[in-house]
């Protein structure tokens, strides 16, 4: 049973309803480096283990809900995400 799959530097630029629907057991996610700029409502849905998850360098501009225990990403989208109430942490690596 897959629980950590990185999917870093794959040039993914949108997430789905549909595009994670696999990932049930996933408990940490690694989108890094992608060219995400829009996660749409539901993309998660099909991850109820989730509680990681990587987005640091990535064109976000469109976020839609998101259910994980801790998000980490870069410190310009930290703060369109504080605005918005999401549960964002920044790490310096």
């Amino acid at each position: 049973m897959v629980t950590s799959l990185d999917l870093s530097d794959n040039q993914l630029t949108m997430l789905t309803s549909g595009s994670l629907v696999a990932l049930r057991n996933v408990v940490r996610l690694k989108l890094d480096n992608n060219e995400i700029e829009r996660i749409l409502d539901g993309a998660f849905e099909q991850t109820p283990s989730l509680q990681n998850l990587h987005l640091s360098a990535n064109n976000l501009t469109t976020v839609g809900k998101i259910k994980a225990k801790f998000i980490i990403c870069d410190t310009a989208f930290f703060y369109r995400l504080f605005f918005t109430k999401l549960n964002c942490q920044h790490i310096k690596n």
